[in-house]
């Protein structure tokens, strides 16, 4: 975005949870971070904690390839998709499966609720293939994750396999509960520490070499190279660094 700053969206639509007591809501734009969060999301957490809130819900800026970093900050992942937003496989495809917990298909009412049931049903049968062929992650296997479908809309929910939000929260929590007892959730936050620290090693060597080169000619040659097309990129970046 060419503003740089995020347009506190939630702030504007979500008022009244905004002035609830206990509540805080605060928008985090990416700026030039990749990962779909700001790139000190992991200490707003962490202040967040320190101020007495429990819970603290981490909203990325979209799901895909590049939008999986918050997974390694959180302890319970949900991926909210809507109806006819693509089917399993793409899911497998982003990777998406291979970090979530919980799938949520949001809007499962009215005129989408049959196409609401097959994209969760979709979404079922990747999470089950992602499982049985997953030997890497080292995690309890009977850990089942979820895929329910949820509408907000009133009456949506005499659907007997529809929930409404106040009915999915407490499966949140339990679900929650069951993969922070796992064995290996102690292990894989220690992992995620490691990987947060080298993201940020990575984002600051970027940011270093971008300042250094950026008043250089010898780099705006190359660009300018780069961008006619008479140089590779890959090679454009060897000789900057």
């Amino acid at each position: 975005p060419l503003s740089g700053g995020a347009v506190l969206a939630d702030l504007s639509r979500m008022h009244s949870l905004a002035s609830m007591h206990g509540v805080f809501l605060r928008a985090s734009p990416s700026g030039s971070a990749l990962g779909g969060v700001c790139r000190r999301c992991d200490e707003v957490i962490r202040l967040c904690e320190y101020a007495g809130f429990n819970i603290v819900f981490v909203e990325t800026t979209g799901v895909g390839q590049n939008e999986m970093t918050v997974s390694q900050l959180v302890d319970f992942m949900i991926v909210l998709l809507l109806p006819r937003a693509g089917d399993g496989l793409q899911a497998i495809k982003r990777g998406l499966l291979e970090f979530v917990d919980m799938v949520v298909v949001n809007k499962a009412d009215g005129a989408d609720l049959d196409a609401a049931r097959i994209t969760a049903e979709e979404h079922r049968a990747s999470l089950n293939l992602n499982n049985s062929n997953s030997s890497n992650s080292g995690e309890d296997r009977n850990i089942v994750k979820p895929v329910y479908l949820c509408s907000s809309q009133k009456g949506a929910s005499s659907a007997e396999d529809v929930l409404d939000p106040e009915s999915l929260w407490p499966l949140v929590l339990q679900h929650a509960a069951r993969v922070r007892a796992d064995s290996m959730f102690e292990h894989r936050w220690k992992a995620r520490r490691s990987a947060w620290m080298w993201q940020e090693v990575r984002q600051e060597a970027y940011e270093r070499v971008r300042s250094k080169a950026s008043g250089m000619q010898s780099v705006s040659e190359i660009e300018r190279a780069v961008r006619c097309g008479s140089l590779l990129p890959r090679v454009a970046a060897a000789q900057i660094l």
